[in-house]
């Protein structure tokens, strides 16, 4: 009886000082995350923000005791990095503290992992990458620098890409033309991304093999993304400070941004890139805690989401950002251990 006498004076004593607590900060108003649309009234609003996921228990009984006292709980991100989602809704994520790849089932309501256990498995899990008509995960890991598959929806290894010694350094980043069968991977030790098929053969690469300021090269190439249209590869080139835009072949374009500053339309540490279904581009920096939505043809920045903070809408060092085919915008918003869904609704007018 003493045991339990003890605990309740402990959770007594925990409840007295948050109250006293609350008394000396009184708690902010919660925000009506309803109204978190970019760019505010009374401009026509072109993304609002939809939820966030804080990890597993999201989906398994929601707050419980443990999380009411500010304790970690199983199962929740730590260092959130990759994300991806399937034609489902379901949401994959790597974890780089936790060295793990999480799934947020919604169907099952339950989270999974994916190449935690077998033979291959994933040790420092970072860029992931999906490819929904065959089913497939791409997971690039740090550990063995290599770029593991795996089935989406049973978690059984299929095959590996860059096994040959010296193939990466450092593959932070993975982005997949799914009709040609074509693995574009961002090297940012490199200053490369290399190109394979789905067999494993090496086609090309793209960049010098050091750091370069020239168009076709790349200062730390943090991130790629594939347009489904017409295949052409976006480089999120971080200290270049632009996203640069080749063909599918990877002969350069042009570049996107304003380069290195603080102003609308420049970046900071340029960390991910992303496109929407009517082919507008998205960077995400990492210092500004935000993402600059630009239209591709005029380099004009259209309008830019969120700012560096903890409330909801707001990011703290994010690393990644993906969008799905119905404009779903996912962002790892690595230091609030959590991730955040926004949608872009341009093309629902």
């Amino acid at each position: 009886m003493r045991k339990y006498h003890l605990l309740f004076t402990i959770l007594a004593f925990v409840l007295s000082v948050a109250g006293c607590a609350t008394v000396q900060e009184p708690p902010q108003p919660p925000i009506d995350t309803s109204k978190l649309v970019w760019p505010p009234p009374p401009d026509e609003a072109k993304v609002k923000f939809v939820t966030l996921y804080r990890g597993g228990s999201d989906l398994e009984g929601g707050q419980s005791f443990l999380r009411f006292l500010g304790e970690d709980v199983e199962g929740n991100f730590r260092r959130p990095h990759g994300i991806v989602a399937d034609r489902k809704g379901n949401i994959f994520v790597s974890d780089t503290e936790l060295l793990i790849v999480y799934k947020l089932d919604f169907e099952k309501k339950r989270s999974t992992t994916i190449g935690e256990s077998g033979t291959q498995q994933v040790r420092i899990p970072m860029g992931l990458a999906i490819d929904n008509d065959r089913g497939y995960l791409f997971i690039a890991d740090l550990f063995s620098k290599t770029v593991m598959v795996y089935d989406k929806d049973t978690g059984s290894f299929k095959f590996a890409i860059g096994q040959a010694a010296d193939t990466f350094k450092r593959p932070v980043s993975i982005a997949l033309n799914t009709k040609t069968q074509m693995v574009y991977v961002a090297d940012t030790k490199l200053h490369m991304v290399k190109v394979f098929d789905y067999s494993g053969k090496f086609l090309f690469s793209i960049g010098k093999g050091e750091r370069s300021l020239e168009d076709d090269g790349f200062n730390v190439p943090s991130s790629v993304a594939i347009s489904p249209k017409d295949g052409k590869l976006y480089v999120s080139d971080m200290f270049n400070r632009y996203i640069k835009v080749f063909t599918s072949d990877g002969k350069f374009v042009k570049k996107i941004g304003q380069g290195v500053g603080t102003g609308f339309g420049f970046f900071s540490k340029l960390i991910g890139v992303a496109l929407d279904s009517e082919g507008h581009l998205y960077g995400l920096d990492v210092d500004f805690g935000n993402f600059q939505i630009f239209d591709e043809e005029s380099n004009q920045l259209l309008t830019y989401v969120s700012k560096s903070g903890k409330n909801p809408g707001d990011l703290l060092l994010p690393t990644t950002i993906f969008i799905d085919e119905k404009d779903r915008i996912y962002v790892t918003d690595t230091f609030n251990f959590r991730v955040q869904v926004f949608q872009y609704l341009g093309s629902r007018k």
